[in-house]
């Protein structure tokens, strides 16, 4: 069913609300020799859109963010070679915790 569960709260799985956009992670995270987050991005929580506001940012939380700063230590981006737009992920101590998802059409 639905993993992330935290105080209560369970948070529905990315790859329920977009399994085109896992699929295609999944892909590109192979492509890009990252075999442990390739099988990971399958059971990340979906937290919620990114409430930045910018029109082209289609961007998903995965996790709570620790403020307002960066992510500090343990964390890296692992950019990603989509045909279209720009993805990234947000790494912390092996956990996703944000993907970037820019100029690319709204998410079905």
């Amino acid at each position: 069913m639905t993993k992330g569960s935290r105080a209560g709260e369970r948070y529905p799985l990315v790859r329920e609300r977009h399994p085109e956009l896992v699929a295609e992670l999944v892909r590109l995270l192979r492509d890009e020799g990252e075999p442990k987050l390739a099988v990971a991005v399958r059971d990340v929580p979906y937290h919620g859109a990114c409430d930045c506001g910018e029109d082209l940012c289609r961007s998903i939380r995965t996790s709570g963010h620790p403020g307002s700063g960066p992510y500090g230590e343990g964390h890296r981006c692992v950019p990603l070679r989509p045909d279209q737009g720009m993805l990234n992920l947000d790494v912390v101590h092996g956990r996703i915790a944000f993907i970037e998802i820019l100029d690319r059409p709204p998410l079905r």
